[in-house]
């Protein structure tokens, strides 16, 4: 729980809130502020499972970065995309097909 405590700690700092608050926010969505804790639990369960077993094998190399800012230069200089950004859109496109398979 306490990943969790923190996580809601830090929403809470974020975006100013009191524990009313996002008990309110959570009842106006329909669910209760216990049924939100159980589903951030569940939450966090799935994304460290699949840092364990997808996302930490996904590799994005140098060459990679060079290959996608070759393919889309024009595009990257109008856009101002830095290699971190252009990693990350690797990234994810890898990740979404491997969750879709």
């Amino acid at each position: 729980y306490s990943e969790i405590d923190k996580s809601i700690s830090d929403y809470k700092q974020a975006n100013n809130k009191t524990d009313e608050d996002l008990k309110k926010e959570f009842e106006a969505g329909g669910i209760s502020f216990e049924d939100s804790q159980e589903f951030l639990i569940k939450q966090q369960r799935l994304n460290r499972l699949l840092n364990e077993t997808i996302f930490s094998k996904i590799e994005v190399t140098e060459d990679d970065v060079a290959l996608y800012s070759e393919a889309f230069s024009q595009a990257n200089e109008e856009a101002n995309i830095s290699d971190d950004q252009i990693r990350n859109i690797i990234f994810n496109e890898r990740a979404r097909k491997v969750l879709s398979t």
